[in-house]
C-alpha cells in the first residue's frame, strides 16, 4: 500500500462506525417485512468486530422491487451481475451445481449503503421498500 492509500484509507476507517449505524437503521426498519431476507449481523466476540462492508437483502421480485427503487431514486445494486461464482464459464469450474447459492443469487441486492449515505436517505430507502411490498401484486 502506497502512502496515499494509506491516507484515503485512514479516513475511510473513521467512517465504519457510521456505516454499522446505517445498516442497524435499515435492520430495525426492515425486520419485519416478510418478503426480504436481511443479512446477518455482523459478531463481535472480542476476537474481532465484522462489519457490514455492502448491505445486501435477499428480496422476493427483485427485479420489480430494483425497478421501483430506482425510479423513486434509489440506486441498488445486483452484485456480481447476478452470477455466482461457479456460474463463469471462463473460470473452469465445470458442472458445479450450487442450488442454494444460485437461489440467493436470483434474488439478491445491495442496498445503499456508503460512509456518506445520510440517516435522511435511509429514512427514505426503508420506507420505500416497506411501500412498494404494501402494494397488490
Amino acid at each position: 500500500m502506497d502512502n496515499l492509500q494509506a491516507a484515503i484509507l485512514d479516513v475511510k476507517l473513521k467512517k465504519i462506525a457510521q456505516m454499522d449505524r446505517k445498516a442497524k437503521m435499515y435492520q430495525e426498519g426492515l425486520c419485519e417485512v416478510k418478503e426480504i431476507k436481511l443479512p446477518p449481523p455482523p459478531v463481535e466476540n472480542g476476537e474481532h468486530y465484522d462489519i457490514y462492508q455492502n448491505y445486501e437483502i435477499e428480496a422476493e421480485r427483485r427485479e420489480e422491487l430494483m425497478v421501483y427503487l430506482r425510479n423513486k431514486g434509489i440506486e441498488v445494486v445486483i452484485q456480481w451481475g447476478g452470477k455466482a461464482v461457479h456460474q463463469y464459464p471462463a473460470l473452469g469450474l465445470g458442472d458445479v451445481h450450487l442450488p442454494r447459492t444460485e437461489e440467493m443469487f436470483k434474488k439478491a441486492l445491495l442496498l445503499p449503503l456508503y460512509p456518506e449515505l445520510t440517516d435522511e436517505q435511509v429514512r427514505y430507502v426503508v420506507p420505500s421498500i416497506k411501500e412498494f411490498y404494501s402494494q397488490k401484486s
